[in-house]
């Protein structure tokens, strides 16, 4: 199980240009970003739209940031990332 410890201290919510910047460097659609951050498509729409107030959730937006660091890491998704470590873990016990 995956455990997310957060601060709502100092937190800010990264702006449509962000999170578009982040789409556009991974090449990845509204659909597949909206999966990673583990929302709907509409809501992940509206975290584009700089005229809406809506921003992401700390927790979406967390989880969103774990997915893309395992992509830059060159895992397909954060289950990959998790998957191989716990195969070189077991591989190490025996």
């Amino acid at each position: 199980m995956l455990l997310i410890l957060m601060t709502v201290k100092n937190w800010t919510p990264p702006s449509s240009a962000d999170i578009q910047t982040i789409i556009d460097e991974l090449n990845i659609s509204i659909k597949k970003a909206a999966h990673m951050a583990r929302i709907g498509d509409r809501t992940f729409k509206q975290w584009l739209d700089p005229t809406d107030l809506k921003a992401p959730s700390q927790s979406a937006w967390a989880i969103f940031e774990y997915e893309v660091r395992s992509m830059k890491m060159g895992y397909k998704n954060i289950d990959h990332l998790f998957e191989v470590l716990e195969s070189n873990y077991r591989d190490q016990k025996n």
